[in-house]
């Protein structure tokens, strides 16, 4: 993936991921494809609560294929958790292979990029889906 320091905004980052790939757009109204059924196994499971609602709100809104750009307080406002907490919460899906944490902000300020494992969610187009998994597979079996 291209080196996300370029980026000095979110909005640039969508930009970007929205021109790429044959010039695909993904546009506001691309529908946003969420597996319930494995979320809804999550609960059945017991997982915990804080996981399956932080997968959830993702996958609902991811911004391009399956990932999910924005700050740490706008996780914390809508999950209504606390720093801490979303902290925790990121770094036990991450390790379960759920998700990966793609860019951190820097002390806490700045936006963060999240990419939501594309079995839970994807919005574009279907053709890059199995690509994306591949790559995403990879880049969690690297860890």
């Amino acid at each position: 993936m291209e080196h996300l320091d370029k980026f000095k905004t979110a909005q640039e980052f969508i930009n970007y991921h929205n021109e790429v790939s044959l010039n695909f757009k993904v546009r506001p109204s691309t529908p946003r494809s969420v597996n319930k059924d494995l979320l809804l196994d999550m609960v059945q499971e017991n997982y915990n609560p804080s996981h399956v609602n932080m997968l959830r709100f993702l996958s609902e809104t991811v911004c391009c294929y399956s990932y999910w750009v924005g700050t740490m307080d706008n996780l914390e406002s809508n999950l209504r958790l606390s720093e801490r907490s979303v902290q925790r919460t990121l770094k036990a899906l991450e390790e379960a292979g759920s998700l990966r944490v793609v860019h951190k902000p820097y002390n806490g300020e700045g936006y963060i990029v999240i990419q939501v494992a594309p079995w839970y969610c994807w919005r574009g187009f279907e053709l890059f889906r199995e690509s994306h998994t591949e790559v995403f597979l990879k880049m969690v079996a690297n860890k």
